[in-house]
């Protein structure tokens, strides 16, 4: 009499089978984090290209309307209400034209090591109230950041790349910002050059007390 095998699989043949699966499976779940992971990183960069374009455009509007006034000081002199550093601007800019009346504000850009914000305050606040002025943060992990101004120093001298621009007789021609990020939080940005529009306002009689334009 000759013996069937009854049909099925063997035990050795049910665990090879489980090998396999589990090998696939291994397989398919590796790949599907990787591509997660991927689109996680391309969504993060699309994220970060937007705020630093948002960021951009804000700046280069504020600062290219940054307004020439002439103030006055102790001693008698006078220079333009502009105090430019290494590390941040102070200047004075009309508030952007959704808020209606052609009212100046003075702004200040700076970094905080962790990031990049943007103050500002009226100018008769200024030094009054000065510890309280409205601010934004526009950029997060932004450790650092440097301002380097173009324009001439000494009459003498060929215009060129400066780190200060204070007590200046006029706007700089041409400003350089460049920040610094966290190692591995948000991809590095070329440096932003920005030129002020306004070398003098001829349709503004600047009122400091309120900082309104009143026109002639």
């Amino acid at each position: 009499m000759i013996a069937t095998r009854a049909p099925g699989f063997t035990l050795v043949e049910l665990l090879i089978g489980l090998v396999l699966l589990g090998f696939l499976t291994m397989l398919m779940m590796t790949g599907f984090q990787v591509t997660v992971g991927a689109w996680h990183r391309v969504n993060d960069r699309g994220l970060a290209d937007r705020e630093w374009q948002a960021t951009q455009d804000l700046l280069r509007d504020r600062l290219s309307q940054a307004y020439p006034a002439i103030v006055t000081d102790d001693s008698g002199g006078s220079h333009v209400d502009f105090a430019g550093r290494s590390d941040t601007i102070e200047f004075l800019a009309p508030l952007p034209q959704r808020y209606g009346a052609r009212v100046f504000v003075h702004y200040q850009l700076y970094s905080d090591g962790q990031a990049l914000r943007l103050a500002w305050s009226m100018p008769n606040q200024r030094g009054r109230d000065a510890s309280q002025p409205a601010e934004s943060m526009l950029l997060e992990n932004i450790v650092g950041l440097t301002i380097s101004y173009f324009g001439i120093d000494d009459p003498a001298d060929p215009a060129h790349w400066q780190d200060s621009w204070v007590n200046r007789k006029g706007l700089p021609p041409l400003m350089r910002i460049h920040l610094s990020s966290a190692s591995g939080q948000i991809p590095a940005w070329p440096d932003l050059e920005i030129a002020p529009l306004i070398s003098a306002d001829a349709q503004c009689v600047f009122d400091p007390s309120d900082g309104a334009c009143r026109g002639l």
